[in-house]
Parts: C-alpha cells; structure tokens; sequence
C-alpha cells in the first residue's frame, strides 16, 4: 500500500504544494530565489595619501647607502654554501654594471650569504631596498625562493623578503630591478649593521641559479621634488566577501595615435603611452590571510595585454592628442576577498609616472554582507 506523505518545513509547518498540469506530469512547486544576494560595488586602488592617482613622480632621496657596487662596499662573506662575491657573470649574464657581481649560482637549500656594514645603520630616513637580479635559471617545482633579511649583532630584526614576490620569475637571462620597501620587512625606523641573503629550494626540481648587483638602501626624499613608493590597495567592507570580476586599467596622455597608412593606431607595446617602459613596473600582489599568494610585475603596455582574457576597451584621441587607453582583463574565476581575514589586492607604484596625465586601475565585482 502507497504512503501518504508530504513535504513540510519543520519551522513554519507549511506544506509543499503540487502543481498539475494538463499535458505534463505532476511536480512539486518549488522557489528559484537566489540563496544568496550580491551588490554591485566598483573599487579603485586607492592610497591615504594619494588617493586612486597613481600617476606620481616617485623617486628617492640624492645618498643611498650602498651595500653592494664592486666588492668594496659591505664587507661580504659565505655563512654557509658556496658564493661568488666578484663573479664576472657567465654566459649571457653579466653584471649589471662595474666589473663583478654576486654569484649564487652555486648555491643550496639554506646557503645563506652576509653582507656587513662595521657599524649600525638607523634606518629613520631610509625607504626601500633596491637592488638588480639575474636569473639563470628558475625551477618552479616544490618551493622555491630568494630570502632578504636584516641583522643587528647576529640577531635578525624585523622579517624576511622573498624576492620572487617583487620580480617576474618567468623572465631569465636579463637584469631585473626589485624595490623592497622597508614597512613590508618591518624595518621602518630600525637600526641593522647586516643584510643576509638566503637561497630557498624545498621539494622537487633544482635550486634557483641567480647573480645579483648594484643593492643599495634608498634614502627619503625630503626635498619635496618626488614622493617615496606608495601602495594602492583594494579591500573589502567590513563585514563583506568582495568577488573580483575585472580589473581596469585607465591612463591618459597627450599622445599622438595618428599613423597613416595604417589600419591599427600608433599604440606602442613597450611603453604606457608616452612613458617608456618602466625599471621596476608596476607591482601587483594579492594578499590572502596576510601571505602573499600571487605577484606579477607590469612594465608596459605589452605585459598588460599578455594576460587571459585581457583586451583593449577603448582607445579615443582628441585634436590636440590628449589620449585615453583602457585596458582591460577579465579573471577566470572571481578572485575572493574575506574581509575577516585581511585579504586585498595591491599595486605598488615604484617608477616616475608622472609623465602620465593620469593612471588609474580599478575593480569591477560584487559584495555579500556576511551576517556576524
């Protein structure tokens, strides 16, 4: 014998119903509503200082104290492993500028170089780390990383720096220029009398071949003339998961586009717009529970358009060629930002762009109000 039965919320008591149509079998009534409500919500990257322009003239104070030029600076020493401090460079590497460079080629898991000053640095008036990378070769199996540290009287002060989360990995065989700002090593205002450089290769495949040149301190620039490497960042609400759909890139120049006897405009690959291509790029980072997950390194129009699904929005020039190019690229899947756990996206700005009538970047995603 058939049961009797029905479909019931154990809250309310209500019944589900039945709905009999003439010419089709009879189906339960059933809600289609959305489990979840989204908000559209457009972000820019933005800075407390400098708002969502990033078209500033970034530079550094005129005395940066040198740590590495020509072996002759910091006094240089092997902690551990087999280091190079007056390599000639080798095959298409060599060194970025003088005569020597540093060489860990030859280097392990946990082989570790010394740079050393003979006396304490305060580093109040100072920035950013800047310095030159060659890669000669890069493994990315198992984990791989370039460790950067500051020391007092043996003891490390502030964090390390992986130096992959500010370069592009993929790019061997040529000089690379990095800017690590201090705040991200916690050495702001601190006092140090050694840097030490750290090879990492855990897992799978080989250690990264590397040389490195030309590292240096970068001093503040008080003279007001340029304004130090500052971060737009992108977060969400409090109390919101912010979903990341698109990123845009908006800049504008007095460019001219006109190329006759042609059927694409004047557009440069390796410039933005009227800017040569930048030394160190504009540096993008997504932060995920305070680690970065995700770094890539855009020094020109070119690098922007190599990614999936990115494209040329719009391109429009008026009589006195003041140009606006937007590009923008789609993320295959949404990129996720929990606002309880601190996640954002990151664009530091490290080069002269103020050559640029304007530069902004922005976000297009939705918001969910997460319930406390």
């Amino acid at each position: 014998m058939a049961l009797n039965s029905h479909i019931q919320c154990p809250k309310t008591g209500n019944i589900a119903g039945v709905h009999s149509p003439d010419s089709h079998p009879n189906g339960l009534i059933v809600s289609t509503q959305p489990l979840i409500t989204y908000e559209n919500q457009i972000k820019f990257f933005s800075n407390t200082l400098y708002g969502r322009d990033m078209n500033l003239q970034v530079g550094f104070g005129g005395t940066p104290e040198i740590i590495y030029r020509e072996n002759t600076e910091w006094t240089t020493a092997a902690v551990s492993g087999i280091w190079d401090f007056v390599s000639p460079g080798a095959g298409a590497i060599a060194p970025y500028a003088g005569s020597v460079c540093i060489s860990a080629i030859a280097t392990v898991d946990t082989n570790t170089a010394q740079l050393s000053r003979g006396s304490n640095i305060d580093l109040t008036n100072y920035i950013s780390i800047t310095g030159h990378i060659a890669l000669a070769s890069w493994d990315d199996r198992g984990t791989k990383g370039i460790q950067i540290s500051g020391w007092n009287g043996g003891v490390q002060v502030g964090v390390s720096a992986d130096l992959r989360n500010y370069i592009n990995i993929g790019t061997l065989n040529t000089w690379l220029t990095f800017t690590i700002p201090l705040s991200n090593m916690n050495l702001d205002g601190q006092t140090i009398n050694t840097i030490r450089i750290t090879t990492v290769d855990i897992g799978p495949g080989s250690p990264p071949d590397y040389y490195l040149d030309n590292i240096q301190i970068e001093e503040i620039d008080t003279s007001g003339t340029s304004v130090s490497p500052a971060t737009f960042c992108v977060e969400p609400d409090i109390g919101t998961w912010y979903y990341c759909h698109r990123i845009s890139i908006n800049m504008v120049d007095n460019y001219d586009i006109t190329y006759a006897n042609a059927t694409a405009p004047a557009l440069a690959y390796d410039q933005f717009l009227g800017v040569a291509s930048l030394s160190n790029g504009l540096l993008y980072q997504r932060i995920k529970d305070e680690e970065i997950k995700e770094t890539l390194v855009v020094k020109n129009i070119g690098d922007w358009l190599q990614f999936p699904a990115a494209e040329i929005a719009s391109l429009i020039s008026d009589s006195s060629n003041n140009t606006m190019l937007t590009i923008v690229s789609y993320f295959i899947e949404p990129v996720l930002l929990k606002s309880e756990t601190q996640d954002k996206l990151c664009i530091t700005v490290s080069d002269d762009l103020s050559g640029l009538d304007r530069l902004r970047i922005s976000i297009g995603g939705k918001k969910e109000t997460i319930p406390l």
